[in-house]
């Protein structure tokens, strides 16, 4: 994902990206173990042991491999409900609107305008009153034209 493109949330505008992906795979893989052996009957008891194990395995173990400053990101275990409230409205304030977010973006499917199209309602109406008043102008050019032939 490109960096423009990422939420810019407290978590990704304070640690690496490499690191917040790294988090989040050691998640799936651990939350896949725990599934994994829980749907197996012949060793599914050991389920309740798994997730008492989590407690240790994050104080001790993740703590040596990650950072202790992008932690407080990551895990946010003393994070009170006020300051999730605060990182939200502060989010949603500065939030990009699509249009601002696709500004440096390429040129897409709604930039192209070909040559001869009609684009807007008004031109087309327009664009076929003119040509009414065309057709009619031509049909009675046609019509006297066929009358003086006739009469010769």
């Amino acid at each position: 994902m490109y960096a423009k493109k990422r939420p810019q949330t407290p978590l990704v505008v304070n640690v690496k990206w490499r690191t917040v992906q790294l988090y989040t795979l050691m998640q799936v893989c651990i939350a896949g173990c725990i599934f994994g052996v829980a749907q197996f009957s012949a060793v599914g008891y050991i389920f309740p042991i798994l997730v008492v194990i989590l407690i240790p395995f994050r104080l001790y173990v993740v703590s040596r491999i990650f950072n202790d400053d992008d932690l407080i990101y990551l895990d946010p275990i003393g994070e009170t409900e006020e300051e999730v409230h605060d990182e939200k409205v502060k989010y949603l304030e500065h939030k990009p609107s699509i249009d601002e977010a696709e500004i440096d973006a390429l040129p897409g499917f709604s930039d192209f305008h070909a040559d001869g199209m009609l684009h807007d309602i008004a031109e087309k109406k327009s664009h076929d009153a003119e040509e009414a008043s065309n057709e009619s102008t031509l049909n009675r050019r046609h019509q006297a034209a066929t009358t003086e032939e006739n009469e010769a």
